[in-house]
């Protein structure tokens, strides 16, 4: 194979994606739109890989064998000394169940498919991107899987249409393209990390080469110069002022992908001002090291958040970013350039061999994590009582009751009769139910668990950027209908209310996906204060409904939610040191996070309407405390444990006090009515 003239501004190009990715990283905030940084990669990887393809088939030089050979030289050496570097380290630091996940996502890598398992095991109760070493390598797997299918499809229309082989790519392109638009409604954490809808992104490069590679003369220098400061513009643009709301990727993937596509375009014949500033020699340097530094940095960053804490001091921000830099400096110098260019592991079957065996005992070191489940016996048995405690589910007694076509409960009872109460939310709600059986079995109550959003006639924008909860939209207005007509006199509600009005504290996988704000059929909310307008309106609209139905209603505040995993939290500071009193957040802090949707409960108190309030009971006059005696209060950051939630048994002991004297009330009435 040959390659074309050495470009530099592309190397720089390189250099602006790679730190913006670190900084987005890292946390700094003038960078919120960083992610878009693998935009540029994709880009730049597409352009590159097809103009060496086609100038190959061009001139009959193209080889499957030396083409995936060569793209193994350059990708699989680095990367498998950070994977071997992540599980070894994971082994001294990690907790059981994060061992086990990087056990599988390991072998998930080890055959090139780690974007597709990040995309199945993201979701609501999936523990937070900072215990996840290769996270990052879903962005290789991408361009792997691409690389396995593109050159085969160029061969087949270079050889038997290779006069339709630009308008073909081309349709490929907007396929794909067309795919990402649709699915980013519907599905965005398929959106942001499948290959399907990528494509196009890497087929923009493609594209350009092309382009590049047919064009008869230059464009005019100042139309040169005007797109080149145009494409650093959008990309720019894309860096500073996308954030986690931004729908990503789609419409939005359009400024980073088609400025790269410009400044590549633009300084083909002759370097623009522009191509001249990504020239420079710092760029370029950082550009030439960007695979190595893009694969070293996230596993430093994860492991030292995992040590210290989830938001690293900025000295320690620092000395990350330098240990990165110098690494990936080592890292290029002593394994990627060497091996790459053949002076150590000359031979293709030796390099063949190695590389073999090293995936294979990477494959097998996963499945033997993930089959141990993260070897707990690593940890001392103080240590790992205290940490599985957290996450022990008390059993409960209770079953599944379908009251109407579109209405299942839970019930301490196997009748459909009328329950004493019904206790009515989302998982806030749930992790009641095992403290909630024991206080019903003490008072002798009847109860139900409907699970569903508390309110009336809402949506919500979830994590893909649409509007979900249909189901829970008709089967709330069922469940009014059954407490007018079963006459449940007590309804008691919970939920992660904040979550919907406020946003996420803790990110998920995958950058710029938008938060799961309360929406209705009028307005879709993409901030906190639409979504605000819509919680509020119908949140009243329920609660009015709820009263004129003649039932009590007790509206449980949330419970303090943190910005870590408690449970995770306390094993690490058990292992590596530091005050246990000190896991937790901030009363004012969470105060200040509660203080829309706690004007609204407050604002509703009547007779037939009360406030609980699990603030007292969960934290002192300062501080909001995850651990209590070496026992974690949550398993996540905002779900109790079991020993949490019986630490709200005082909260509703007045409640059951009260359900039950009207029970024996109505029980006195009754009889003698009779």
């Amino acid at each position: 194979m040959t390659t074309n003239n050495y470009r530099s501004e592309i190397n720089g190009l390189r250099g602006i994606a790679v730190l913006s990715v670190i900084l987005f990283h890292m946390g700094f905030s003038w960078v919120k739109g960083g992610f878009v940084g693998v935009d540029i990669f994709f880009v730049i990887s597409g352009y590159l890989i097809t103009r060496l393809i086609a100038h190959d088939l061009d001139h009959a030089l193209f080889n499957f064998y030396d083409f995936w050979l060569r793209r193994a030289r350059r990708i699989l050496p680095a990367l498998i000394c950070v994977v071997f570097f992540s599980l070894i380290t994971s082994w001294f630091l990690f907790l059981p169940d994060d061992f086990k996940s990087l056990g599988r996502s390991a072998f998930s890598l080890s055959l090139f498919a780690s974007n597709v398992y990040f995309w199945l095991k993201t979701g609501y109760f999936t523990a937070p991107a900072e215990t996840k070493p290769l996270l990052h390598t879903w962005t290789l797997a991408v361009e792997e899987q691409f690389y396995l299918v593109f050159p085969l499809m160029l061969c087949i229309i270079t050889r038997y249409i290779p006069t339709l082989r630009t308008k073909i790519i081309f349709s490929f392109m907007l396929l794909s393209f067309a795919l990402a638009i649709l699915e980013i409604k519907n599905h965005q954490i398929a959106a942001f990390f499948l290959l399907p809808m990528r494509a196009w992104e890497l087929l923009t490069g493609s594209m350009i080469a092309f382009y590049l590679l047919h064009k008869d003369k230059s464009n005019p220098k100042w139309f040169n110069e005007s797109l080149s400061s145009l494409g650093l513009l959008a990309i720019g643009y894309a860096i500073l002022f996308y954030n986690q709301n931004t729908l990503f990727p789609g419409w939005a993937a359009l400024l980073p992908c088609l400025g790269t596509a410009a400044i590549i375009a633009s300084n083909h014949n002759q370097l623009t001002s522009i191509g001249r500033l990504l020239s420079l020699r710092p760029l370029v340097m950082i550009g030439l090291i960007s695979y190595s530094l893009y694969l070293w940095h996230w596993p430093f960053l994860v492991f030292a958040k995992y040590v210290f804490d989830t938001k690293l001091t900025e000295f320690q921000t620092v000395i990350i970013l330098l240990a990165s830099v110098f690494t990936a400096w080592i890292s290029y110098i002593w394994i990627e350039t060497p091996i790459r260019q053949k002076s150590i592991l000359i031979h293709p079957k030796t390099f063949i061999l190695t590389i073999t065996v090293a995936i294979c005992t990477i494959a097998g070191t996963g499945l033997l994590i993930d089959l141990n489940n993260g070897f707990p016996e690593r940890l001392p048995p103080t240590i790992l009582t205290a940490y599985q405690e957290a996450f022990h589910h008390s059993s409960t007694t209770c079953q599944t009751v379908r009251i109407s076509k579109n209405v299942s409960v839970i019930s301490n009872s196997d009748k459909s009769e009328t329950p004493d109460f019904l206790l009515w939310g989302d998982s806030h709600a749930a992790m009641l139910l095992p403290m909630i059986e024991k206080m019903a079995s003490q008072y002798h109550l009847t109860f139900w668990y409907y699970s569903c959003i508390p309110v009336l006639d809402v949506y919500q924008v979830n994590e893909h950027g649409s509007l979900t909860g249909s189901n829970c939209y008709i089967s709330n207005h069922e469940m009014i209908n059954i407490i007018e007509q079963k006459h449940i006199k007590n309804v008691l509600l919970a939920s992660f209310w904040t979550q919907f009005t406020e946003g996420r504290e803790i990110p998920m996988e995958g950058a710029g996906q938008r938060d799961p704000f309360y929406a209705d059929e009028t307005i879709k909310s993409t901030s906190p204060s639409q979504a605000r307008v819509v919680f509020q309106k119908h949140f009243i609209e329920t609660i009015k409904k709820l009263e004129s139905a003649n039932a009590n209603v007790w509206i449980m505040k949330q419970v303090p939610a943190h910005r870590y995993w408690i449970a995770n939290q306390l094993a690490k500071v058990l292992k590596f040191g530091g005050d246990t009193n000190k896991i937790g957040r901030p009363l004012s802090e969470y105060l200040k996070r509660q203080l829309f949707v706690n004007s609204v409960f407050d604002g509703l108190k009547t007779q037939k309407t009360h406030i609980l309030d699990p603030t007292p009971l969960l934290c002192d006059n300062y501080f909001c405390h995850g651990i209590e005696q070496d026992h974690a209060l949550y398993f996540d950051f905002n779900h109790l444990s079991d020993y949490g939630a019986l630490k709200l048994k005082p909260l509703f002991k007045d409640v059951f006090l009260s359900i039950s004297k009207e029970k024996q009330q109505d029980h006195i009435n009754k009889k003698y009515s009779a």
